[in-house]
């Protein structure tokens, strides 16, 4: 799920199961019990490798 949080970030909310909290990785907050965690997104720098691999992650554990 994606959702804008403020004028200048996005936040991601996954779908993982069994997935701990990290200082990126943080509690769904306002996703509620949609999503499991969430990643908060500032800049573009903050789209890499490590958020490309929750995604896939999410998306594995859907199918």
């Amino acid at each position: 799920m994606i959702r804008p949080a403020t004028k200048t970030r996005i936040d991601l909310g996954l779908k993982i199961r069994d997935k701990g909290t990290t200082a990126r990785l943080e509690n769904s907050g306002p996703f509620g019990n949609m999503c499991t965690p969430r990643v908060r997104t500032d800049s573009v720098d903050q789209i890499d490798e490590e958020l490309f691999k929750w995604l896939r992650e999410a998306y594995e554990q859907a199918n």
